[in-house]
């Protein structure tokens, strides 16, 4: 049981500080026993379980994929990989972003020009925030790092696109 101010109560922590507590929260009880009053947390309560989260950073030498002959930096994720969502440009497909519902519409475009996809920066924060990527027959959940978005090669498989290991033990897309 929680029990808050509604004129004050706000989420103050960040994903770099994830420990801030909430403000305008009064009470809380768990199991009966109270676990955060006025003065603070009751360290002695041990009722409950705690919730954990889960914060991925980028790791240092992420790789590359070779995309069409095309170097793109590759990230991992929960046994993943992914590539910025701008990559798609390059290889003909267009987007748009919908800020309301969360999502980029995928559309045939004409391609590019390959344009030079930053590397992520190792440390950077990897969030699934709710992004989705939608085409005519499909979609799948985006990836973010930092401002940008990035798209499972599992969903480029299912737009057509062939993936394969490079002689060198690399990951490569080709059109099927």
């Amino acid at each position: 049981i929680v029990i808050f101010d509604y004129a004050t109560i706000r989420d103050r922590s960040t994903v770099e500080k994830p420990n801030l507590p909430s403000a305008g929260i009064r009470y809380v009880l768990v199991n009966g026993r109270i676990a955060l009053d006025p003065q603070g947390v009751n360290k002695k309560v041990r009722a409950g379980r705690p919730i954990k989260s889960e914060f991925a950073r980028v790791p240092s030498g992420t790789g590359l994929l070779d995309w069409e002959g095309a170097a793109v930096p590759l990230l991992r994720y929960r046994d993943a990989s992914y590539v910025d969502l701008e990559a798609l440009k390059a290889h003909g497909y267009a987007y748009r972003w919908d800020s309301a519902a969360r999502t980029y519409f995928l559309q045939p475009g004409a391609p590019a020009s390959r344009t030079q996809i930053p590397q992520p920066t190792a440390g950077e924060l990897m969030l699934e925030r709710g992004y989705l990527l939608k085409w005519n027959g499909g979609q799948a959940e985006l990836l973010s790092v930092g401002g940008r978005s990035y798209v499972p090669l599992s969903a480029l498989q299912k737009l057509g696109w062939k993936l394969t290991k490079t002689a060198a033990g690399g990951l490569a897309l080709d059109r099927e």
